[in-house]
């Protein structure tokens, strides 16, 4: 059914059921205003439109046809961009509905207030009205907010929040295909009935101005398309309840199944930790047992060391293990267990090593984790074995910290005696060192600084998630 006959109609059974004869011949130049305008004529519409108001109603029932007035002035004067009348229109049309304690038009008038200052480009303005008519048309005829969507969106658009503008573009959207599903259902239905009662435009136009005459028939039939319009309303509303239902049982169940998924993944991860710990800690107690049967000094030191960077592995994967983090540790707890571990491993009192850390609280994953705590483990063996004498106490500070170019910045610092840049440029240390940094994209600088400093300036790290 066109959108113009299907108003046309829906106003006759309003006209049917009013008992004032002003209201009639009102009605009877409304129609003709609206015939007007399914013909197209729009030169005409107004006319009609001032002929109705110009009629005085002496009638003291309800009547809503002011109302109706008004809503169309205000839609012509839109069509016409004629602002003037546009908000005259609008501004009677509201005086009007406030007098009228049922306010069925409010949405009407809600959707034009809106459009007018969208036109003068007072966009806040216009949304209010918009929330309004939205919540007025989800109580009365939810269908009905594609428009009100397509609205929301153009505002958005000219708000440049392309974001809002394509959600609330997709609501109108599928609305409007709702909408278009209703209207081909109720086309079908009452095809035989449409092409039976056909006429042409000038059939049509005389058969609305003497419609009055077959009063008792017309609203019978008005009434049965109300009557069916609504059940077909109810039956879809049933049918995307019970949709939703199903959908969010399926969804509920794969939510189920993923959650379960997880758990059981990370069970894996926490047993795939303790049993690397594990490996990993027998390694450094195979090393240990070697080194008591060496009697080379500088293999006994080899054998320390490589012990030392297996401890600090398996310090990593024993954190993991007991803090059930699956991928991530935070830094600043990993690296005061490293440093204490490793005065235990070189056999050194605390008392005699001033070790000062400056961690931020940060969580790095294990691929950036285990370079950065080999990387520390050679620098603070280093510091351990070259920068003091035997009896001789010493300070380490230790700083890891974020810059402000999203980089990562290790400074390892001591008091010692320094280093000469010229010596052991080429010994195992220094070559895991580079290797290491080169994994993590970053730069090491040495510096003899009242003692030594080293500065490693990460590019390539990734946060625990």
């Amino acid at each position: 059914m066109r959108p113009a006959v299907l108003l046309i109609a829906l106003f006759n059974f309003y006209v049917l059921c009013s008992q004032s004869v002003e209201s009639n011949v009102k009605a009877q130049w409304f129609n003709k205003a609206l015939v007007a305008k399914a013909l197209g004529k729009t030169d005409s519409i107004l006319f009609y439109l001032e002929k109705v108001e110009a009629i005085a109603d002496s009638s003291t029932i309800p009547n809503k046809l002011p109302i109706l007035i008004q809503l169309e002035k205000a839609k012509y004067a839109r069509s016409k961009e004629d602002v003037k009348l546009f908000l005259n229109a609008i501004k009677k049309a509201e005086m009007l509905i406030i007098r009228d304690t049922a306010r069925t038009l409010s949405d009407e008038l809600y959707a034009l207030q809106a459009q007018y200052y969208f036109h003068t480009k007072e966009y806040e303005k216009a949304l209010a009205f918009l929330h309004q008519t939205e919540e007025y048309r989800k109580i009365h005829s939810p269908f009905k907010n594609w428009k009100t969507y397509r609205l929301m969106a153009a505002i958005y658009k000219a708000q440049g929040e392309t974001a809002k503008a394509k959600e609330f573009s997709q609501k109108s959207e599928t609305l409007a295909e709702i909408q278009a599903t209703l209207k081909n259902i109720s086309e079908t239905e009452f095809a035989p009935a449409l092409k039976t009662h056909e006429m042409t435009q000038i059939q049509l136009e005389n058969a609305l101005i003497h419609n009055q005459n077959t009063t008792i028939q017309a609203q019978k039939k008005q009434l049965k398309m109300a009557l069916v319009f609504c059940g077909i309303i109810i039956a879809l509303l049933i049918y995307f309840l019970l949709q939703r239902n199903k959908w969010n049982r399926i969804l509920n169940e794969k939510n189920a199944i993923i959650e379960k998924n997880l758990k059981e993944k990370e069970l894996l991860l926490q047993e795939i930790h303790h049993r690397v710990k594990n490996n990993l800690q027998l390694i450094s107690s195979l090393l240990s047992l070697q080194s008591r049967n060496v009697d080379d000094k500088s293999a006994t030191l080899a054998l320390q060391e490589g012990q030392a960077r297996v401890q600090s592995m398996a310090l990593i994967h024993k954190n993991l293990y007991s803090d059930n983090a699956s991928s991530g540790l935070e830094v600043k707890d990993y690296v005061i267990q490293l440093t204490q571990q490793l005065l235990q491993t070189y056999g050194l009192n605390p008392d005699k090593i001033d070790l000062q850390l400056d961690v931020d609280p940060i969580s790095l994953d294990v691929s950036t984790l285990v370079p950065l705590a080999l990387i520390i483990n050679e620098l603070i063996t280093n510091s351990l074995k070259y920068a003091f004498d035997q009896h001789e106490t010493g300070k380490i500070q230790l700083s890891l910290k974020p810059t402000h170019d999203n980089q990562l910045l290790l400074r390892i610092q001591d008091n010692g005696k320094g280093f000469d840049p010229l010596q052991n440029t080429d010994g195992f240390g220094t070559k895991l060192i580079q290797a290491l940094a080169a994994k993590l994209d970053a730069t090491v600088n040495y510096f003899n600084q009242n003692g030594t400093l080293v500065e490693i300036l990460i590019h390539n790290y990734k946060l625990a998630e």
